[in-house]
C-alpha cells in the first residue's frame, strides 16, 4: 500500500549506519546520527538498531507524525514539491511495521580520511574537507549548521590517526556487535565506506571478519594513488566472488575534474583500467546535483554497460538541481531528453522549481569560492549560469 501525505520511511526499520571514527549510527545516509557510548554499549548489548529513539521514530512514523532526523533531506525538501531520497527510492511504501526491527543491511563508515574535496560533499565525509576549512577559513553561506565552521569535535577527531581507529577499545567493542548483527543471517548486504576505504589499513582486517557476508560492496571514489591501489586491489581478490566496487562518479573529464576536486580523470580511467584487469566487479553511484547533471548525459553514455545508481542532493539546499538560471535549465531539459537513464525522470522532477533568492546567492557565493580554492575554471558552465552568479572572470 501506497502512503499518501504521510512521513513514513521504511528505511529507518531495515537500514544501519555505524560510524567508527565518530562513533555514531544512523539508520539512513541522510539522518541526524546517534551517539554511541561505551558505558551505554555495555548495558544495552545487541541493541544498536533498536535503541529507544530509533524505536520512537519508527513508531511516531507509523502514526503518520514527522520525524526530526529526517528533516534536512526529505522533509525539507517535499516541503517545496522537491522530490527527496525516500520518493526517489520508493522508501514512502509501506513495507516494514515492527518497532523491533531487524537490519538488512548494514553500512560501515570506516572514517572521513580521503584526499578529494567533491563538491556536494563536507567535512563529515573528507578530511580534506576539512583540511580546506580549517586552513582557508569558512565559506560566506547564510546557514544554521557549521558544515563550513570548523568546531571542536572535528579539532578532536581530526587528531584520532586513522591507523588507531579500529584499536580503540569502544570500536573493538562496536565490531563484536556487528559480528554479531552479521551472525543473525539477516543481513543482505555489507557496504563499506569511508572517506575512501582505500586509504585505510584496517580494510582488508574488516573485511576478513566478515567473510560469511553473501554481498559486499565497498565505496570508492578511485582518487587513491594508482600504483596503492592497484596493491589493495590484489588483496581483494581472495574476496572478489561477493565483493562489488560502487564507484562514485557522475561526469566526464573537465566537469568530473571540477566535481571531483582532488583526482583526474586520467587517474579515474587508470584505476579503472586495474579493476577490469583484476576482474573486480563494479557499478556506480553518482549524485545529481545542479553542478554534477552539466555532465551526467556523457558520463551515462560512457558508464552504459553498467548499472548506476542515483542518489539527489538536497542538502545543502542551494545545490538542488533546480537552483539554476532558466536558460541552463533548458540546455538540461534538451540533454537529458536524449536519454533513458532512471536520471532523466528524477532531474525532470525536480528541475522546474524556482530557486529562492538565498539559495542563489549562497550557490554564487559558494561556487565561486570552491573553483577560487582549487584552482577550477568555471568557464566549463554555461554563459548564462555565470551571469546569473555574477560571475566576473
Amino acid at each position: 500500500m501506497q502512503l499518501k501525505n504521510s512521513y513514513y520511511c521504511s528505511q529507518k526499520f531495515w537500514w544501519l549506519s555505524i560510524d567508527l571514527q565518530k562513533l555514531e549510527t544512523m539508520s539512513c545516509c541522510a539522518a541526524s546520527p546517534q551517539k554511541i557510548q561505551h558505558t551505554w554499549l555495555k548495558e544495552n548489548t545487541g541493541k544498536l538498531f533498536n535503541t529507544k529513539q530509533l524505536q520512537q521514530e519508527r513508531q511516531d512514523m507509523l502514526l503518520g507524525k514527522k520525524v526530526d532526523s529526517c528533516s534536512a533531506t526529505c522533509w525539507k525538501a517535499e516541503e517545496v514539491g522537491l522530490p527527496s531520497r525516500r520518493t526517489i527510492t520508493g522508501s514512502d511504501v509501506i513495507t516494514h511495521t515492527d518497532i523491533d526491527a531487524t537490519p538488512e543491511i548494514l553500512h560501515v563508515i570506516l572514517g572521513n580520511q580521503c584526499n578529494m574535496t567533491c563538491s556536494y560533499c563536507c567535512k563529515q565525509y573528507s578530511s580534506a574537507w576539512y583540511k580546506d576549512i580549517a586552513q582557508n577559513g569558512t565559506y560566506e553561506i547564510e546557514s544554521n549548521t557549521d558544515r563550513f565552521i570548523i568546531n571542536n569535535r572535528d579539532k578532536l577527531l581530526s587528531r584520532i590517526k586513522q591507523k588507531k581507529i579500529m584499536e580503540r577499545d569502544t570500536v573493538q567493542f562496536v565490531l563484536k556487535e556487528i559480528q554479531k548483527i552479521l551472525s543473525t543471517k539477516n543481513i543482505s548486504k555489507l557496504e563499506i565506506t569511508g572517506g575512501e576505504p582505500f586509504l585505510y589499513a584496517g580494510l582488508d582486517d574488516l573485511l576478513n571478519k566478515v567473510q560469511n557476508i553473501d554481498k559486499i560492496n565497498v565505496y570508492s571514489g578511485l582518487g587513491v594513488n594508482t600504483a596503492r591501489f592497484e596493491e589493495e586491489i590484489k588483496k581483494l581478490k581472495k574476496y572478489k566472488n561477493n565483493i562489488t566496487l560502487t564507484i562514485s562518479a557522475e561526469n566526464t573529464e573537465n566537469f568530473y575534474e571540477f566535481n571531483r576536486a582532488g583526482n583526474t580523470w586520467n587517474r579515474f580511467l587508470e584505476n579503472l583500467e586495474c579493476l577490469k584487469k583484476h576482474k573486480i566487479n563494479y557499478t556506480f553511484n553518482s549524485v545529481l546535483s545542479n553542478l554534477t547533471i552539466f555532465g551526467i548525459y556523457e558520463f551515462e553514455q560512457f558508464a552504459k554497460k553498467y548499472n548506476i545508481d542515483y542518489q539527489l542532493c538536497n542538502d545543502p539546499d542551494f545545490l538542488s538541481i533546480n537552483v539554476l538560471d532558466q536558460s541552463s535549465k533548458e540546455y538540461i531539459i534538451k540533454k537529458i531528453s536524449q536519454t533513458d537513464a532512471r536520471s532523466k525522470k528524477i532531474i525532470m522532477q525536480a528541475i522546474n522549481k524556482e530557486p529562492t533568492d538565498i539559495q542563489r546567492k549562497n550557490f554564487s557565493n559558494y561556487i565561486k569560492e570552491f573553483a577560487k580554492r582549487r584552482n577550477k575554471n568555471l568557464l566549463i558552465f554555461p554563459k548564462s549560469m555565470l551571469e546569473w552568479i555574477k560571475y566576473n572572470e
